[in-house]
Formats: C-alpha cells, sequence, structure tokens
C-alpha cells in the first residue's frame, strides 16, 4: 500500500529491460556512451550529475539486467519532507554506471556527465520489478555520499512521459539540510575530477583526436591518473564497495581516500582465521554435511571491501556491520555446516535495529559472492537462496543479513528432511525453568523411541530441541510426529503446554511449535545471531548446560564465537524416526 499522503494515478509504465529506445536516440559513431555492456547482477545504483539542455542528476539502479533510470532535476536529498520530481528515461546498460565525460553537443542529452555517486542498493520487495510496474518502490542505498532508505511513487503518466516522486523515509541518515547535499560534493566520486575538469581534459582529447572517431578515454573507466588506489579500486569492484558517508564527506583528497583504504584493510584483520580451507560439499541422504567447511582465501578480501563497516547495527550493544561481518567470518566452520544446501530465509536490517527489519526468501540483485540459488521442489514458487561458502556469510552482511532461517531438507532432496525441530515458545512472564522442563520433557520422549536430540539456546526467549534425521522420511512423516508428540504432550498437561498457535490458549503456558516441520518452514540456523538489542546468537549446547542456564539469551556474539561446538557427533549421527511409533501417532492425532 502507498504511503499516506501519496497519491498514485492509473497508468501504463514502460517495461523495464529493453535498451531499444536507448540505442535509437545516439549515434555511437559520435558519442563515447556504451552502445551495451556491463556485469549484471552486482545490485548497483549510481547518480550521474549531468549538465545537458538542463542541468539535472540521473538517478541509475539496476533492475533485470539494464538501468532503470529517472533524471532527477536537482538530485536526490537527504530531507524527508523534500519531494523530488524524478521523471523516468530509458532504461541504459549496466555498463553506463562507469560514463564519465562529454556527450558531443546537438546529440541526445549533449553536455557533461559526472560520476556524482555510486553503490549498491538493496530493494525491500522480492520482485522490484513488479514493484516499479506497480508504482511505489522502496529502497535502500549505500553509496559514497548517500545512504539510507528511500521510497519512489508514480504519480501519472503524461504524454508518454513517467512522472515520479524520490523521496527519503524517515530513518538515521535523514538530515534536516539533506536538501543542501548535492551542493557539498562537485567533485567526481570515481576520479576526483569537476566539471570544469572533466570539460578541459575533453576539449584536450578532442583536438588531439580530430578526424577520428572519439574515444573513450574521456570515460572514467579509462582514466588511470588523478585517481587514488581507493578510486581505483572503486572503479573496479562490481559491486562498488564505497566508504561510510561521514568519512567520504570528509575525505576531499586522494590520500584521504587511501587512508579510508588503510581502514578497511585493518577492520578485515580483526577477523578470525581459524577455520579450514577444504571444499564443501551439500550433502546427501549418505553423506552429511562436512565438519570444516571453507573459507575461501579472498574471503577476508571481501570482509575487508565491505560497505559502511562502522554502521551502528545493534545500538545498545554498540555492534557495527563490520562486527557482524567478523563474527559470521568467525563462525564459520560452525555454521556453514548446519547451511550447506540448505534453502535459507533472511532477517535484513539494512538501516540496523533502528530501521526497518523484514524477511527475505528469494534473491536480490548483487546477491551472488558465496551464495546460490535453489530452485522449488514444488515447482510453485521463485528461486530460494543457499549459503554455499564463507564468502557468502559476508555478501549476507554486505546487505544487512542478522539472521539465518533454515528449512529441514537440504539438496539434493529437499523433500527428504534431515533434522526435526521442537521450538518451545513461552508465554511472557513465564519463568526460563519451566521452558527447560519442556525441553526435557520432549528429550524424554524421543529417547523412548530411540532418537537422540540437542538443545539450542534460540538466543530469544525460548528454547529448540534439534533431532538430526538419515533424510529417508518425508516431511509429512515430521509433521505427524512432531505434531503427535507436541499434542500428546498438550492433552497430558494442558495446563503447562498448547501445541496450537493461538496467543489466547497460551497465556501462563508454553506454544510446542512442531508447525517448523512442514513444508516450506524454516527455523532459526545454529549460530545464527538474532536481532535482539543484547546481539544474543542461537548457540548449540550440551543437556548438562542446558540445567545451569539461566537465559535463552545468554551468549552474545563474543560469547558464542569463543564457545567450542558440543555437538561433536551431531553430523556423524545416522537416526530416522521410529515406524511404529511413527504409525501410533499417526492414529492418534487421526482419531
Amino acid at each position: 500500500m502507498p504511503a499516506a499522503g501519496r497519491t498514485r494515478h492509473p497508468a501504463a509504465p514502460a517495461p523495464v529491460g529493453d535498451l531499444s529506445l536507448y540505442k535509437a536516440k545516439r549515434d555511437f559513431g559520435r558519442t563515447a556512451e556504451p552502445a551495451e555492456g556491463g556485469v549484471a547482477g552486482t545490485g548497483l545504483f549510481v547518480i550521474q550529475h549531468h549538465w545537458a539542455r538542463r542541468e539535472h542528476f540521473d538517478f541509475r539502479i539496476e533492475i533485470d539486467g539494464v538501468l532503470v533510470s529517472f533524471a532527477v532535476a536537482k538530485g536526490p536529498s537527504l530531507d524527508p519532507s523534500i519531494r523530488r520530481l524524478a521523471v523516468r528515461t530509458e532504461d541504459h546498460p549496466i555498463a553506463y554506471a562507469e560514463f564519465e565525460g562529454t556527450i558531443p553537443a546537438g546529440d541526445y542529452g549533449g553536455g557533461t556527465v559526472l560520476v556524482w555517486d555510486r553503490g549498491v542498493w538493496a530493494p525491500m520487495t522480492d520482485d522490484p520489478a513488479a514493484a516499479l510496474r506497480d508504482g511505489e518502490l522502496k529502497f535502500v542505498l549505500l553509496g559514497s555520499r548517500i545512504e539510507g532508505a528511500f521510497v519512489l511513487v508514480r504519480m501519472n503518466v503524461e504524454r508518454g512521459r513517467e512522472n515520479w516522486l524520490l523521496i527519503k523515509e524517515r530513518d538515521p541518515y535523514a538530515e534536516r539540510d539533506g536538501d543542501e547535499l548535492t551542493a557539498r560534493h562537485p567533485t567526481s566520486v570515481l576520479t576526483g575530477r569537476t566539471r570544469a575538469e572533466i570539460e578541459a581534459e575533453a576539449a584536450t582529447h578532442a583536438a588531439e583526436s580530430k578526424g577520428r572517431k572519439p574515444m573513450a578515454s574521456t570515460d572514467a573507466s579509462a582514466r588511470k591518473d588523478r585517481k587514488s588506489p581507493a578510486v581505483a579500486a572503486a572503479r573496479t569492484a562490481a559491486p562498488v564497495k564505497t566508504a561510510p558517508r561521514r568519512a567520504a564527506t570528509k575525505a576531499k583528497s586522494p590520500e584521504a581516500a587511501t587512508t579510508r583504504d588503510k581502514a578497511a584493510t585493518k577492520t578485515a584483520t580483526k577477523a578470525p582465521t581459524s577455520a579450514a580451507t577444504t571444499a564443501s560439499k551439500p550433502a546427501t541422504k549418505a553423506t552429511r554435511s562436512p565438519r570444516k567447511p571453507p573459507v575461501a582465501a579472498d574471503t577476508l578480501a571481501a570482509l575487508a571491501r565491505l560497505t559502511h563497516a562502522d554502521r551502528v547495527v545493534f545500538p545498545a550493544a554498540g555492534v557495527t556491520k563490520g562486527d557482524v561481518a567478523a563474527y559470521y567470518l568467525g563462525i564459520a566452520d560452525r555454521i556453514l555446516p548446519h547451511l550447506a544446501g540448505r534453502p535459507v530465509s533472511f532477517l535484513r536490517a539494512p538501516e540496523g535495529l533502528a530501521g526497518e527489519t523484514f524477511f527475505q526468501r528469494h534473491p536480490l540483485p548483487g546477491m551472488r559472492k558465496g551464495l546460490a540459488r535453489v530452485a522449488d521442489p514444488e515447482g510453485r514458487h521463485a528461486d530460494y537462496l543457499a549459503v554455499e561458502t564463507a564468502e557468502g556469510l559476508v555478501t549476507a552482511a554486505q546487505f544487512g543479513v542478522i539472521e539465518f532461517h533454515g528449512w529441514n531438507a537440504r539438496l539434493p532432496d529437499l523433500k527428504a528432511p534431515d533434522r526435526m525441530v521442537f521450538d518451545f515458545d513461552p508465554d511472557e512472564g513465564l519463568d526460563f525453568q519451566a521452558v527447560k522442563d519442556a525441553a526435557f520433557a520432549i528429550r524424554e520422549v524421543l529417547t523412548t523411541v530411540g532418537l537422540k536430540s540437542y538443545p539450542l539456546a534460540s538466543g530469544g526467549k525460548g528454547l529448540h530441541v534439534v533431532v538430526p534425521l538419515d533424510a529417508s522420511q518425508t516431511v509429512d512423516d515430521l509433521g505427524d510426529f512432531s505434531g503427535g508428540v507436541a499434542k500428546g504432550l498438550a492433552r497430558a498437561e494442558p495446563k503447562r503446554f498448547v501445541a496450537v498457535a493461538s496467543k489466547a490458549r497460551r497465556s501462563g503456558r508454553i506454544f510446542i511449535d512442531w508447525l517448523r516441520n512442514r513444508s516450506y518452514a524454516t527455523a532459526i540456523v545454529p549460530w545464527s545471531l538474532r536481532a535482539r538489542d543484547s546481539a544474543s546468537a542461537a548457540v548449540p549446547l550440551a543437556w548438562n548446560e542446558l540445567e545451569k542456564l539461566k537465559s535463552a539469551n545468554a551468549f552474545d556474539l563474543k560469547a558464542a564465537l569463543a564457545r567450542p561446538d558440543p555437538w561433536t557427533d551431531y553430523f556423524d549421527l545416522r537416526q530416522r524416526i521410529d515406524p511404529d511409533a511413527l504409525a501410533f501417532l499417526k492414529r492418534s492425532t487421526r482419531r
């Protein structure tokens, strides 16, 4: 739904992905603008200051392999009270994000182009192209000069022209004087050049090249002088990794940019490096995931390229985005075996806990390195995500991921679960001892039917009991068994337990959530952080540890990182639900 006070009108918006209009408007024998090209799928955005017939800023975001483009007269503002008219123009090729130079006078868009800002963007929806068609697209920008949440709202389509509003959302990056943002930065974020310098160099090049076809040396991607190492790295990276806005605002020289590079390198060297380097393979029914997954040789470099590493994600705990990435890299040898080949949902907080948090199940542009697409086994939904390597953990952190929630099955057979989860969710105010007693009660039931189980401090207010399986039974089998156990306990002790997801019926009791064992359901992955003020983690426990545990969120990320893994035989265990017990519970639950 559109935000209050924002009116959208029915329209026939332009489709995304067609470059024919872009090419028809240009003579590539005259202009150095690229006809096509660029690396798609990096989640790129770029803002180019354009002195054409009318001075304006071109705002471009990558969607479906092109740069969807808008002309914004005064450029973006960080002031939420300012609504900028953004006229949608033709889609541009990805390679246009590298273009900085001059377009010949008389040509379409003739004038000077300066790359004012560039970085990565993240839509707050699984399908940004559909949101664009519907007329409202919310997203987060992570650039050198601009960051935070924005919204594009279509007003109308008038004589073939799509008129939109670009509005800053209220978040920690909003500024009352944000309308002066573009005036603060007159230089290129890539080359450090001013408009005058770009035009002077273009004139010199034109004189040298008189009579020959224009060359792309006025393009920022071809410039080799005037660049600090930081600028050169920014140009060649995909997506571009940029420094936090505070640092970028103060950095007015190549020397300052180099200082930012050194700071990023220092951040990387703080990351733990003890994980193994052997290759990880998805588990099969015969072989469970290895206990020592890889940390690729270039993963530390990926951490060094993390943008906005000093952004505070957990304000109460003082934990930054860089801390989150370093935690996941340090815990990689413990969390990756639980993630390998397993579709996951992300809980993201691109602006930290002070901003919006939301779940994401499907890939976004730029979610590539160390991540994989997983097809829906039923063919009903878009591809899901899986984390393959430690670099994938850093990629997730780059996109503001805090929590990982995994399916109960993993590749190659997503219809054959290899774990079963009981989640104990207590009513508010219920003593934690009651939750521990419930976990021990489930353990006793499981032991009776020959199943070994493992306790997990959820990092929230409850506990999980996890049962590893040999992937020889179906999702329906797990649902029948876990549902039968939960409902049986609720019938036996109705004052302690409830087996239905009803807040009203949960009063003073514990909900035994067995529904996590159904198709498409997820449960928190062991060692995942939780989006809680204390930056707590979901930590595996030994049963004797549980007896002394004071709360389910007793371990913050530092304590979790320092712990050994008590589930030493988890991935070696081969067990399945006893057929007689399963048959009995099926009969009892269907009476």
